[in-house]
């Protein structure tokens, strides 16, 4: 007769994966979006198993970072909110480690066996109310499992979920494979002498021989400021606290680390649509965060800084002019602008303006001596709306305007100069006006 009840038990089992997957099949008959490939796999395993919560969970093998990359909520009837989306988990058990290197499923039935044997993995699942536990690794590109929670029947069976697996990181590749289309084009002959080109001037931009992130494609402003000031301290590695204290200064934490991790991993998953041979712009040390020192990194800010000190050097007029033409188109506006409410950024972005504007009074200067009074003006007139209101910038491009007869203009970009500025600074202008 116990012959009989596991034979029937084998039948049924059978047959529900039958049905499952067929029902999988029909669903996604017409389906084109990767994600909703994906979520729609997940659904399938809460059904199958009768589970409460089918998910992706990536893994940062070098950060041992676990994070979900996409999830179903059987409550919620989809990719809803979870703490462990906020935070991840950090650590990698030897257990899960061993299973992900050797290709096997993680199996427990009941929470509870494992209390006193696997402690802070225990703890872990009970607080996000895990009460049984499914999983099956996944390494084909992306590294990580495919973990189900609460399941009420074929808790021990992981076959189905295992098929599922094959589905989704095949869905995972093709999302980022979607996601790399979009970026966009590099000039390839640009990248002989550098790995990264890190820009900040008028916005932050991060670029590779695979194509172009900006902040919008970061999708998290905490994203471009972590790469800001590590990039701002890129010769050392910087504390997860001091991290922290930088970007969360009115924010008390009682795991600074565990919120600068989770920034970490999301910024490096989605630097690897750049990376090339599993290239690493952030990397971890026993010291904290830093910039990778192995990378050849070109930036804006550092060409234009080198190449106005270089300027200062020259002997001649006309040699300083072709340099300082260089080093002004670079500045495309201030340093970083969406962090200048950050009172750490604002020393950085003040440095460099100020470099910029005796840059460019410099350069409008020598170019009066020559009497090019129409590059005069082009370039006056640029620096204005790089950096509009400042009164030396104002004062040449009037001058600008008289040495090529256009009186009139002239007068009347320097009436329009008392409704911009402030009155201090139409003294300013009047001065320099005044001086001739």
């Amino acid at each position: 007769m116990a012959f009989f009840h596991a034979e029937t038990d084998e039948v049924k089992y059978s047959l529900e994966f039958k049905k499952c997957l067929t029902e999988l099949a029909h669903r996604l008959s017409d389906a084109r979006d990767p994600k909703e490939i994906g979520i729609n796999a997940l659904m399938a395993a809460c059904e199958f198993y009768d589970a409460d919560w089918c998910g992706v969970l990536d893994v940062d093998v070098k950060m041992e970072y676990w994070m979900p990359l996409w999830w179903y909520d059987r409550k919620t009837a989809g990719m809803t909110e979870t703490a462990l989306a906020e935070q991840g988990v950090n650590g990698i058990f030897p257990n899960w480690k061993k299973a992900l290197e050797e290709n096997y499923p993680i199996i427990v039935t009941d929470m509870e066996d494992i209390r006193e044997t696997r402690p802070e993995e225990y703890a872990i699942c009970k607080e996000m109310r895990t009460r049984s536990l499914l999983a099956v690794p996944y390494c084909k590109r992306e590294r990580g499992f495919m973990l189900l929670r609460n399941a009420s029947r074929y808790k021990d069976k992981p076959e189905f979920l295992r098929i599922l697996s094959y589905v989704l990181v095949s869905e995972i590749n093709e999302q980022k494979r979607l996601d790399r289309m979009k970026l966009k084009a590099s000039d390839n002959s640009a990248w002989k002498d550098a790995d990264v080109e890190v820009n900040f001037f008028g916005g932050m931009e991060i670029r590779t021989a695979q194509g172009t992130l900006d902040e919008a494609a970061l999708k998290s402003p905490l994203s471009g400021r972590l790469l800001f000031l590590l990039m701002m301290n890129r010769d050392r590695a910087m504390p997860a606290r001091m991290i922290a204290e930088k970007l969360w200064p009115d924010v008390e934490s009682d795991d600074p680390g565990g919120k600068v991790r989770a920034l970490t991993y999301r910024f490096r998953k989605t630097f690897q649509l750049l990376a090339q041979d599993d290239e690493e712009l952030l990397v971890t040390t026993s010291n904290g965060y830093r910039i990778n020192p192995e990378l050849k990194i070109r930036t804006d800010y550092e060409q234009f800084e080198s190449i106005i000190r270089e300027a200062a050097h020259l002997a001649f007029d006309s040699q300083k002019i072709v340099q300082l033409k260089k080093a002004i188109a670079l500045y495309r506006g201030s340093l970083f602008p969406s962090g200048a409410a950050e009172h750490w950024q604002m020393g950085y972005a003040s440095r460099y303006r100020m470099m910029y504007l005796d840059a460019v009074n410099d350069l409008l200067k020598m170019l009066y001596s020559e009497g090019d009074f129409k590059t005069l003006h082009d370039y006056a007139a640029m620096a204005e709306n790089v950096e509009p209101g400042c009164p030396n910038i104002i004062f040449w491009t009037i001058k600008a305007f008289w040495k090529q007869g256009a009186v009139t203009i002239a007068r009347h970009h320097l009436e329009a100069a008392k409704s911009l500025l402030l009155a201090e600074e139409y003294q300013v202008l009047e001065g320099l006006m005044a001086a001739g």
